[in-house]
């Protein structure tokens, strides 16, 4: 097991990635490329710096200090940077910021306990989210195990895009799976993630033989994945599964768009459904579940 991973932020006191009052801990790193995300800056493993125009008011004092000599022209793809963070220390005005820290499993277990009392009176606990977070499974067993000895909650928020041997690193530790299963048409899939979903599917029915409790998560997005015929076809591959116990629908916000610019990237945006749909949706499942 790891004892050191990149974490790109923590949010205590957490009411949306499972049960009760939770820690999420995000992770930096992913291989898929969803269009839609909503947290860009986890795509890569190592630190990252982020500019938010919005937030900028021109005032130099980046350039200033940059022991590169760095000519700040709105730009954060600059290959002579060394991210040492000097930049974001002087912006008074939080235009600037950084994105992943190297911490242990040890520091991250420490946090996590001090809010102990509020897991056991809500029915809440830990949740290890991304990025992708397996692709640090040895660092999330090494929480998980810390975490687990002290009987806190595990949840691991996961697209499962990873082969199955880290899964079972994992998997000793774990209390509650959140899969992310976004569209079932496999070509699909691969247009707007960059990634058939052969593997993750495998992935997703041995963990529902393992009997383990799971909760599925799905982001809807307008003319993309909010069609009648991809809820059927996600009901079928999970029925008959007792241990799937919920069915979120998330709706599509468009919050990742600047983020994506921020870091250097293009942004796209995506229509949210309608409330109609969201509920045609909704109706289709507790028909069939």
């Amino acid at each position: 097991m790891s004892e050191k991973g990149t974490v790109y932020n923590i949010q205590r006191f957490s009411t949306s990635d499972g049960p009760g009052i939770r820690t999420t801990i995000f992770l930096k790193g992913c291989n898929l490329r969803c269009q839609w995300c909503h947290n860009p800056e986890s795509y890569i493993l190592k630190k990252q710096l982020m500019w938010d125009a919005d937030q900028c008011t021109k005032c130099q004092n980046c350039n200033k200090i940059c022991k590169k000599n760095i000519q700040y022209d709105n730009r954060i793809d600059n290959l002579d940077c060394d991210l040492c963070g000097e930049c974001v220390k002087s912006c008074y005005f939080d235009a600037l910021k950084m994105f992943g820290e190297q911490k242990t499993a040890s520091e991250v277990a420490s946090l996590v306990q001090k809010d102990i009392t509020y897991y056991n009176n809500s029915g809440g606990g830990l949740t290890i989210s991304g990025g992708e977070a397996l692709l640090q499974a040895d660092f999330v067993a090494s929480i998980f195990k810390k975490t687990s000895n002290v009987n806190i909650h595990n949840a691991l928020d996961t697209a499962l895009n990873v082969k199955y041997d880290k899964i079972e690193k994992v998997m000793p530790f774990i209390d509650l799976f959140l899969i992310d299963l976004k569209i079932m048409d496999t070509n699909k899939h691969k247009l707007y993630t960059g990634v058939h979903n052969k593997l993750i599917l495998e992935n997703a029915r041995r963990i529902f033989e393992t009997g383990k409790e799971v909760n599925i998560r799905i982001p809807i997005m307008e003319d993309v994945n909010d069609d009648i015929q991809n809820m059927k076809d996600l009901l079928g591959f999970i029925e008959g599964y007792e241990n799937i116990t919920k069915i979120d629908l998330l709706p599509y916000h468009n919050l990742g768009v600047n983020k994506s610019i921020a870091i250097g990237l293009k942004g796209k945006e995506f229509k949210t459904p309608s409330k109609q749909k969201m509920d045609d949706l909704d109706k289709l499942i507790k028909s069939r579940r």
